[in-house]
């Protein structure tokens, strides 16, 4: 057997040497199209691997919510209430385990104070207060601590290894970080200490669930008022049906369905619900589902796309589909200059079988040679391809199962690629062969179906199409900004460690004081959530009239002078004043047509009853603003209310368009930030960048594309060359003669380039309606996206027919300037 692989491995070399040109392009658009194929679907397979580490994530659960008033639904969340979790457990059975999480505060200040150094301190994003069986449930690998016991008293918290570096040093694993103090501040709730009860290895990229630092749940009664009897105040976020603001896990028993769990918890909840007329629905969600399957409410990330990743795969397939195509049309040209070779191997009594399993052989040894190359590349090329997207994905370890099954790409090539050749070359004749008289018309149709392929119905025109799109919606996207004026506008995130003398507004006006005499500054004003977080709280209210219509909106509080920052155009009435703005909200205009306002001026001086909390204020509405994109483009305008009541919220800063230096206007910033907000972080970043990075997911799906349709493209030129080199082989006696006749270069040219640019409108021609169907459907998953006319198909049709035209033409006028003596010479 190893000496047979080596002859053919001998054969493989001559052959390669014989042509090295023909042999160089057929090789390379296989390489380059293995590659790209490779990068695109490891991108593809990180975002489908999306929480599968968890040792039970086959049977963990997220439960979600889904709420409706008068039978219409409202909005759908990934928060719960506090009470969902112990009470699933406690009267469902077949739920092993559950665990709950809660942001509780929007970020949080951490101090670390040692005998011997200055104070560290770090504003927190990334934390959550949770039960102590999260770390066995979601997989949480500690370090130092004890799993058993962490996370299940008062006052404890868990911090990552790359939390702990930033509070005691790249050394720290030499250090007994149990038992050390962390001093603890959010806006709401004062300051508390915090006992460090272990450290656990970094969150994988791939999970939906981030967080740098989790405090223990059963802390949390710790922040309620001391009014409240102890027994009641512990048992509180046990029993309490409240304000959803919890993520709650749930860990199924194997022998359970969970539809019928599903159904078991929405009745429960059905149970406790007091509001008749507000029904909620509890849905479970698998978790290894959520980074794809889940664009609600209050998620915990950014979610991805399971349609982008459907298309990714596809351009990789088409990707890889069209280098096999390249390949096996100049495996057939080439096999032209072996006729002659499986002629004498027939007169010494080779077989059919025993030639097609030759060329297979060396169709195997030659994929086998490509696949490592392309390997090595991908290898070498990852860190530029993750660059080039800003992606953080590892390269796959040996003991990826992706990996090694790569290698299955030179047996599914070798079928595709060398079993056409091989059975070709196996049908010729032995006298036609020997004279030199080789005609393979009859595989015509197979040939051209390969071209109409490559160019339109899985190719370059379906990839062109699609990315074009791509590119344009993205562009609609960020060049449509927000609907509001984020140019120059610094965002200051918000400070958490306040005296109790001073509460957040008189210090927002002392940082205004500050800042008025620098010219640079045009105005200080907070918010507590900036356009593109994609969060905010949900508040019900109804009309004066009509107080059981509660509808849902979403509430943001606001400075008085926000929405003039902002640049936030009235339709109707006037902006909230300095002075007292009690009773009274602005409502933007989506929320004034829910109401059933037809003209924002119909809106204006009436009366909202807002239901929160048990209490029912009634607010004054004295202004209507435009509305604006407090999310991406991918979302439709939502009702909102703007609230004068900001008790806490992120400073913007917006600079005047002068000659300013940024850097001296930030470090100006800096300097009165730390007189008016000691002990707070200066952590600040610029809002339009912030808002930007809502598309970074799309600017990935796009980048994507354009590899995989650059990439097409080359395979394709290689692919004309390979038909017009065959057509050219095939029909070089004709042109010698017609060259004697008389035929000028121009006639030849078009004689011999009609059939192809034939083939080519036929690949747009049928290409066309896959494209658009695709286009659209991926459209469909934006509010706001661009329109589908025809420039956008008969663009990529016309740079198709460039290219074949200017490739058919050099080739052909190349072909036809031939001496017809030398063309003729062997007949």
């Amino acid at each position: 057997m190893a000496g047979t692989f080596n002859n053919y491995g001998k054969t493989v070399w001559r052959n390669v040497h014989k042509n090295p040109l023909l042999s160089f392009i057929k090789l390379m658009g296989l390489l380059v199209g293995t590659v790209a194929s490779m990068l695109i679907f490891s991108y593809a397979a990180y975002e489908a691997s999306y929480d599968t580490f968890q040792p039970q994530y086959q049977h963990l659960y997220r439960v979600v919510s889904r709420h409706f008033q008068q039978g219409e639904l409202q909005r759908e969340t990934a928060f719960t209430v506090p009470a969902l979790g112990p009470a699933v457990a406690a009267e469902i059975p077949g739920i092993i385990d559950y665990f709950r999480l809660t942001a509780w505060a929007q970020s949080y200040t951490m101090k670390y104070q040692s005998a011997d150094s200055d104070p560290i301190i770090y504003k927190e994003r990334q934390a959550y207060f949770s039960d102590a069986s999260i770390i066995h449930q979601f997989g949480l690998h500690l370090v130092q601590g004890n799993p058993e016991r962490a996370l299940t008293a008062p006052a404890e918290v868990l911090l990552s290894t790359s939390t702990a570096t930033r509070y005691f040093g790249s050394d720290w694993p030499r250090k007994e970080l149990i038992g050390q103090s962390l001093e603890y501040h959010d806006t709401y709730h004062g300051s508390l200490q915090f006992t460090i009860a272990g450290v656990f290895k970094d969150i994988p990229e791939n999970a939906h669930l981030q967080f740098d630092v989790l405090f223990s749940h059963a802390t949390l009664p710790l922040f309620l008022p001391e009014e409240i009897p102890p027994k009641q105040r512990a048992e509180m976020f046990d029993v309490s049906w409240g304000p959803p603001s919890w993520y709650t896990y749930l860990v199924l028993d194997k022998s359970v369905t969970p539809e019928t769990i599903g159904e078991r918890i929405t009745a429960l909840v059905k149970e406790h619900n007091t509001d008749k007329d507000n029904v909620e629905m509890l849905v479970r969600q698998p978790i290894q589902d959520i980074h794809l399957y889940s664009n609600m409410q209050d998620e915990a990330s950014a979610p991805g796309s399971a349609n982008q990743v459907t298309f990714l795969t596809v351009i990789g397939c088409l990707t890889l589909f069209i280098a096999w195509g390249n390949y096996t049309n100049l495996s057939v040209i080439k096999g032209l200059n072996r006729v002659k070779e499986v002629a004498l191997r027939k007169v010494f009594s080779a077989t059919p079988r025993q030639l097609i399993k030759q060329f297979m052989a060396e169709a195997f040894i030659l994929q086998v040679i490509v696949l490592l190359i392309a390997i090595a590349s991908v290898w070498l090329t990852f860190p530029l391809f993750t660059d080039y997207l800003n992606v953080s994905i590892q390269f796959p370890k040996t003991s990826n199962p992706l990996l090694w099954g790569l290698f299955i790409i030179p047996v599914l090539s070798t079928l595709v690629t060398g079993l056409y050749p091989a059975l070709l070359l196996s049908k010729v004749k032995v006298q036609t062969a020997l004279k030199n008289k080789i005609s393979l018309s009859q595989d015509r149709m197979f040939r051209s179906g390969l071209v109409v392929f490559q160019l339109g119905l899985g190719g370059v025109l379906l990839l062109l199409v699609i990315t074009f799109t791509a590119v344009r919606q993205v562009k609609f996207m960020q060049d449509q900004g927000s609907g509001v004026d984020m140019q120059r506008t610094m965002v200051i995130e918000s400070p958490n460690v306040l005296a109790q003398e001073a509460d957040f507004a008189k210090r927002l006006n002392a940082l205004r004081a500050s800042l008025e005499p620098y010219p640079a500054v045009q105005s200080v004003t907070a918010v507590d959530f900036i356009p593109g977080s994609g969060q905010s709280w949900n508040i019900q209210a109804a009309p004066e009239g009509s107080p059981d219509k509660l509808l849902t909106f979403r509430q943001i509080n606001v400075d008085f002078q926000y929405l003039e920052t902002i640049g936030a155009h009235f339709l109707a009435g006037e902006d909230f004043s300095s002075g007292s703005n009690e009773g009274k909200v602005i409502i933007n205009r989506r929320a004034a047509q829910v109401l059933g306002y037809r003209e924002p001026q119909q809106a204006l001086h009436e009366v909202l009853k807002i239901s929160h909390g048990g209490w029912t204020p009634e607010m004054e509405i004295i202004g209507v603003v435009e509305n604006y994109f407090q999310q991406s483009l991918q979302h439709a305008f939502e009702p909102i209310i703007f609230f004068p009541n900001l008790s806490q919220g992120n400073v913007l800063v917006k600079f005047s368009a002068g000659p300013e230096n940024v850097s001296q206007s930030v470090e100006r910033v800096r300097d009165a930030w730390a007189m008016v907000f000691p002990d707070n972080p200066f952590d600040y970043f610029f809002l339009r960048d912030f808002y930007q990075q809502q598309y970074q997911a799309d600017v990935q799906f796009a980048k994507t594309f354009r590899i995989g349709t650059w990439v097409a493209v080359f395979i394709a030129i290689a692919g004309l060359i390979a038909l017009i080199s065959f057509t050219l082989i095939n029909r070089r006696k004709e042109i010698g003669i017609r060259k004697v006749l008389g035929a000028s270069v121009s006639s030849l040219l078009i004689l011999l380039t009609k059939r192809t640019l034939g083939l080519t409108i036929m690949a747009g021609v049928l290409a066309t309606p896959l494209a658009y169907w695709l286009v659209s459907r991926w459209l469909d998953h934006y509010a706001f996206r661009i329109e589908l006319h025809a420039l956008l198909f008969a663009i990529p049709i016309l740079c198709i027919l460039g290219l074949v035209l200017l490739t058919l033409s050099f080739q052909t006028v190349r072909a036809a300037r031939a001496n017809p003596v030398n063309i003729l010479h062997d007949e």
